[in-house]
């Protein structure tokens, strides 16, 4: 698999549908998605020089996205990275290929001298949930209207 950074002024409606997709699964409908907020995110993202904004092709198909920032630093001045998209198309998931996702990321954030990564995640996607307990991510706090946030120290 390689990543590749997205171009937002050339993929825009892949990376809405990416992110339609996704939200349908974790909200269970799509009630509540907004295109033009989704939008106005990804030219936020591109625009920031610490995010990573990257398709997942595989075989010359681009199978999913993955957008995270690095550099972000903690109340005790502790270096980390948040994951904001983790997502596969649905054909994709459950082949081991999400563990190929968690690794580029982590290498980012690794070369950025990142100690851990967060990341929110709603209960409704069991895909999801079962993802991250298998690799070792934990809950942090109690669950909120935005999610349960999840953490996980990134690899020596």
């Amino acid at each position: 698999m390689e990543f590749v950074p997205v171009n937002i002024e050339q993929q825009l409606d892949l990376c809405i549908a990416f992110r339609r997709d996704a939200y349908a699964v974790s909200y269970g409908s799509l009630d509540g998605f907004n295109t033009e907020e989704t939008t106005a995110w990804f030219e936020r993202l591109a625009s920031w020089p610490d995010a990573g904004f990257y398709h997942a092709i595989k075989n010359e198909e681009t199978i999913g996205q993955i957008e995270f920032r690095k550099n972000l630093i903690d109340d005790e001045g502790v270096r980390y990275g948040y994951i904001n998209l983790f997502y596969l198309k649905p054909e994709f998931r459950g082949q081991g290929l999400g563990s190929e996702l968690q690794d580029f990321i982590f290498s980012q954030l690794k070369s950025a001298k990142c100690q851990y990564v967060q990341l929110r995640y709603l209960p409704a996607n069991s895909q999801g949930v079962a993802f991250y307990r298998k690799h070792g991510w934990k809950d942090v706090g109690e669950m909120d209207t935005r999610g349960q946030l999840a953490q996980k120290r990134i690899p020596e």
